[in-house]
């Protein structure tokens, strides 16, 4: 195999500089190379000789609109998960934040719902996978407006507290009435915080109380709305010792 000194590929380098390939030409380097594999060491050289460079805003714009629309294949899909393990490759925070951002507001089809079902199908989440996406609940939980199918849900303004709270059920708007008129409480709030919990079988879980309330003499009450059932029996048991740590009473509020 011929190898170029680093002086030589510097002046083939300068010398392609600004030249564009025709449509031929690429056509023809594309069915040479079809179906052949890169070796280990190739696809290594590649790796680093492409560490560092950032394509510009105008090559980005064309390499997707070239991808736009094309399916991946078992084996390509396939390739790509064992080359991200391979080079433990993860998406930095500011990545992560313009993919979310990308996709805010963006209606899935239920085509694509499908797909994703099928690309899944029989796939375990990591325990680590599972923490996040428990932690990104807390987070959607508490930045409030998320409603919830088959129950009543909306704003209730607070002048106690000088704040808007949003509520998920009638039974939770019904506490906080109660709560806003009632002299002997100083102050609530609505899922303030989360507790970290180990849910039997699937790990570490959040859990978010309903209400904090402060009472005028001092006393303070977690409150919980809503059915007891088994599967809450876990964040129970946490909200129960986060009470005696904190000296907290906690009450369960079932049917209003």
């Amino acid at each position: 195999m011929r190898v170029f000194s680093e002086e030589h590929k510097a002046n083939l380098s300068k010398a392609q500089k600004g030249k564009k390939q025709t449509p031929e030409h690429v056509a023809k380097r594309v069915a040479k190379n079809r179906g052949q594999t890169r070796t280990a060491e190739q696809r290594a050289r590649i790796s680093e000789a492409g560490k560092g460079h950032e394509c510009s805003k105008e090559t980005r714009a064309k390499i997707s609109a070239s991808k736009k629309g094309e399916v991946w294949t078992k084996s390509r899909r396939a390739n790509f998960s064992e080359t991200r393990k391979r080079l433990e490759y993860h998406h930095s925070d500011e990545t992560k934040q313009k993919i979310s951002d990308g996709n805010c507001g963006k209606v899935i089809s239920k085509l694509q719902i499908t797909k994703n079902r099928t690309v899944n199908l029989g796939r375990k989440h990591t325990d680590a996978a599972k923490r996040n996406m428990s932690r990104a609940q807390v987070l959607r939980i508490q930045r409030g407006g998320e409603p919830r199918n088959n129950y009543i849900s909306g704003w209730f303004n607070s002048l106690k507290n000088k704040q808007w709270f949003w509520y998920r059920s009638s039974w939770e708007r019904r506490v906080m009435e109660a709560l806003e008129h009632a002299p002997t409480v100083s102050n609530f709030d609505v899922e303030p915080f989360s507790i970290e919990y180990v849910d039997g079988g699937y790990g570490v879980r959040h859990y978010v109380p309903d209400i904090l309330v402060t009472y005028t003499n001092g006393t303070r009450q977690l409150v919980e709305i809503g059915w007891d059932t088994k599967g809450k029996r876990f964040k129970y048991a946490a909200a129960e010792d986060w009470c005696v740590r904190n000296k907290v009473q906690f009450v369960k509020i079932i049917g209003l």
